[in-house]
């Protein structure tokens, strides 16, 4: 069989992700947060941006740290009415125990310390909310109440009350609750000491008579009088002193030893609520838009050996600020979306919930997903 050379045409579309487009996608996926610390370096690096506020960083102050930015103490108020506790554990001992490196580490840093994020106790306790129920109801509530919970493991929300909030059955929340209380470490979702306690006793099958007696008289037991507490347990003091040993030895913030997450303040980039006439309307949030101009004061002839330079600044300047408001313009439309698909769910709660995937609304604005 002869070999043949042959030379052919053939047109073909395709999508090539040039800079300016993967930097348009980049800021349609940044929150505001991270997009105002990605417009303060860029206003830094860039002489033809500004920014209308005074919350911008001067010219020659580099941008803040998000750690640094973020409160260095965040104060710990999960056991605040029980402060009769310090004479019972050992703190030092406790926050040693809980801490997230083995006993046996030693001070060297390696590769892995340093690349590997530390897994924080809400990140926990979703995975373990992931393979635990396929109701989605449970799922939505469930996440719900873990972001609820604080870095020692106690849960800071009324579950009653956000039942009414999330229009769901007060049965409905507690059945998540438990679900939560459920997962890894002991204790964690309880919303006091006390309950702390009990579901870590009531998973090592030692939730007796005499322990309910003890956890309903923690003041008791904080000052030591096991004679009273025997009294009230009708008990003796040996049974009395050794259900007091084991609660004691238990964890009174199991959350701790997982990392923490730092504290900030969210910024919505949509602010949803209802009109005069009992219909959702969805609006942007003018404080969350990012507040950059192109700088008027640059003007005049450009030398040049800085012409390209110049041309490359101004010509990302202008592709910036066109992202950004071709950014605004796509969250409007993704908010409108998801209102017209879940307006029974604003009207009724989450029961009302409808499965919605990115497809759904990539197709309803008529972009890709």
């Amino acid at each position: 069989m002869a070999v043949q050379q042959r030379l052919d045409l053939r047109m073909t579309q395709q999508l090539v992700m040039t800079p300016q487009l993967q930097l348009a996608i980049k800021l349609l996926q940044m929150t505001s947060q991270d997009l105002q610390g990605f417009l303060n370096q860029e206003i830094l690096d860039n002489p033809f941006l500004t920014t209308d506020d005074d919350s911008a960083p001067p010219a020659d102050t580099p941008a803040p740290d998000a750690a640094e930015a973020a409160p260095a103490d965040r104060a710990d108020d999960s056991l605040r009415d029980d402060d009769g506790w310090d004479n019972v554990y050992d703190t030092d001992r406790t926050e040693q125990r809980s801490s997230s490196a083995p006993a046996d580490s030693d001070d060297r840093s390696t590769w892995e310390n340093v690349a590997t994020p530390e897994l924080t106790l809400r990140d926990h306790l979703r995975a373990q909310l992931g393979l635990s129920t396929d109701d989605p109801v449970l799922t939505f509530l469930g996440h719900v109440l873990i972001d609820g919970i604080d870095d020692a493991g106690y849960l800071k929300l009324d579950p009653d009350a956000l039942a009414g909030q999330m229009g769901v059955s007060v049965a409905k929340m507690h059945e998540a609750l438990s679900l939560v209380q459920g997962f890894d470490p002991t204790g964690v979702g309880a919303r006091s000491l006390a309950e702390c306690l009990r579901l870590q006793l009531d998973a090592g099958d030692n939730l007796t008579k005499e322990a309910d007696v003890v956890l309903a008289n923690l003041e008791l037991l904080a000052k030591r009088d096991y004679a009273a507490l025997a009294r009230k347990a009708n008990s003796t003091l040996d049974e009395l002193k050794a259900i007091c040993a084991i609660i004691v030895g238990l964890t009174p913030k199991p959350g701790l030893k997982y990392g923490s997450d730092v504290s900030s303040n969210v910024i919505p980039d949509l602010v949803v609520r209802k009109d005069a006439d009992g219909v959702w309307q969805v609006e942007l949030n003018a404080e969350s838009l990012p507040k950059v101009l192109l700088n008027p004061g640059l003007s005049g002839t450009v030398p040049d050996k800085d012409r390209a330079f110049v041309n490359d600044k101004l010509s990302r300047a202008q592709w910036l600020l066109k992202s950004l408001e071709q950014r605004a313009k796509t969250i409007f439309k993704v908010g409108k979306a998801i209102i017209a698909f879940q307006n029974d769910f604003f009207d009724r709660g989450v029961e009302s919930l409808q499965p919605m995937t990115l497809k759904t609304v990539a197709d309803a604005i008529g972009v890709h997903e």
